[in-house]
């Protein structure tokens, strides 16, 4: 069955890349950088073959969460460590 299936699903979907056909179903995926759009449709996948409806899920609100912060500027925020550490009391 698995194979029927693969051969049914090739036959329907136009070959092309699986992070601009994930974009037709989550525009947030739009919001990425095409490396982390690859990235989020490699990671989904793998887990949607682990047969894991769990994982997908998890998967899925993460990488909307990272584009829902990137559509609110949130992208390019630089951390701002210390050169040098600064001991701090006990509160």
């Amino acid at each position: 069955m698995a194979a029927t299936t693969k051969t049914y699903a090739g036959s329907w979907l136009p070959p092309r890349p699986g992070h601009d056909l994930m974009a037709e179903f989550f525009p947030w995926v739009r919001e990425l950088s095409p490396s982390d759009q690859r990235l989020c449709a490699r990671e989904i996948m793998a887990a949607a073959r682990m047969s894991a409806a769990e994982l997908v899920i998890f998967e899925l609100r993460s990488w909307s969460e990272t584009a829902s912060a990137i559509a609110a500027g949130l992208g390019d925020v630089r951390s701002g460590w210390l050169a040098v550490p600064k001991p701090v009391g006990r509160p």
